[in-house]
């Protein structure tokens, strides 16, 4: 009498197999097929981080330059708060002031590089809204240059980039350009002030603030004149010089205006009166005058401008490091909190919330992270990744 298979073994065993099917781990033998494990991706070695731009607590940009290669900067997006960083993108620069950046989202970053042509610049326009994957290259002449410049973003897939020329006693030559990431861009500006010619008297540019109809250009004095800020009411066809009461100072620098929904314009600034450099935010009033907050003096810091180091979240919350002490405010300038001291070297810090800050401190690759507004911070062991 012939006994076959019971019915529920042979559904058992076909099951079993079915299951180690689906999770790769079928076996052949005694030899299981294992499938080829995925090359090993080759490291990129930083020389010196340049400038950081978290856009959340987790994605964010950094530009860098290989070692011995200072007028190469490379690009790198994280997805994990700067733990991995992974190189989008590489290019040549002329000077430490010929190229500019402004992420416009999560994913989304805009790169102006300016090279000489001429008498003038060739601008290169360089956007990626796919965490650098992929990029959109393109490019606009400049009377003016070869170039320093500064740009700003006026959307989701729009910029401006104002093109500048090296200053001397009279200011500087100056364009202003915009466009879509990618469409062509054109000249806007027809006029700063009363010059003549496209002269920007009295000021050499640090930022550029774009909101609406509303512009602000904002720099550091380079002549005798008491020119900081320059405003526009028209998008930035035409720019006019605003009166700021400056503190007691031999030299000031004004930062990038900063634009919050729903509270008046801040306009922070640098002042280096000979007791050491000391930082205080203006807010524009309903009338248009710009009225100073408490300054908080930064004890004993004659050093260049980039030895005190500046990161707004909001129109509110700012962070200021001078030699030691890293400051914090929560009200727009008006009392101000030391939250950390360190006698270490930082080149650079950048807070994309209230919490979430990095820093790069010396020599200029270490990678630092703070998750309660910096009154601690741990070092992030990164690595540099080329994509495949």
């Amino acid at each position: 009498m012939r006994t076959g298979s019971k019915p529920w073994v042979a559904l058992a065993v076909g099951t079993a197999l079915a299951t180690a099917a689906a999770c790769g781990s079928v076996p052949v033998g005694k030899n299981p097929v294992r499938p080829p494990s995925a090359p090993a991706r080759p490291q990129v070695s930083v020389g010196r981080v340049q400038r950081l731009a978290f856009t959340s607590a987790t994605s964010g940009w950094m530009a860098f330059s290989p070692p011995g290669a200072p007028a190469t900067i490379e690009m790198a997006y994280t997805g994990n708060g700067g733990t991995t960083w992974t190189r989008t993108n590489r290019f040549q620069v002329v000077s430490p002031g010929g190229w500019t950046w402004v992420p416009l989202g999560r994913r989304a970053l805009l790169v102006v590089v300016s090279s000489p042509s001429g008498t003038g610049s060739l601008q290169r326009v360089l956007t990626t809204t796919d965490r650098g994957q992929t990029w959109n290259t393109a490019q606009f002449y400049s009377p003016v240059g070869p170039g320093y410049v500064v740009a700003a973003k006026t959307g989701t897939r729009a910029a401006c980039a104002l093109v500048v020329s090296g200053p001397g006693l009279s200011g500087v030559s100056a364009a202003l350009y915009c466009g879509r990431v990618t469409a062509r861009w054109h000249r806007v500006a027809t006029g700063f002030g009363t010059s003549p010619n496209g002269y920007l008297p009295g000021i050499f540019p640090n930022g550029l603030t774009i909101t609406g109809r509303q512009a602000w250009i904002t720099g550091q004095n380079v002549s005798s004149g008491p020119d900081l800020l320059y405003a526009s009411h028209d998008a930035g066809q035409s720019f006019q010089p605003l009166s700021v009461p400056m503190l007691v100072a031999t030299n000031a620098d004004t930062w990038p205006v900063v634009v919050t929904a729903g509270t008046a314009p801040a306009l922070p600034v640098i002042t280096y009166p000979p007791t050491g450099a000391a930082f205080v935010v203006y807010h524009q009033a309903a009338q248009g005058a710009w009225q100073a907050t408490t300054p908080v003096t930064t004890h004993a810091n004659p050093g260049p401008p980039d030895a005190l180091l500046y990161s707004a979240v909001s129109t509110q919350v700012m962070f200021v490091r001078g030699r030691h002490t890293l400051y914090a405010t929560a009200n727009g300038g008006t009392t101000w909190t030391p939250v950390y001291h360190s006698t270490a070297a930082w080149d650079a810090i950048q807070f994309a919330t209230a919490n979430q800050g990095w820093a790069v401190a010396g020599p200029a690759t270490l990678l630092l992270h703070t998750a309660d507004g910096g009154r601690t911070w741990t070092t992030v062991r990164y690595r540099v990744y080329r994509r495949h």
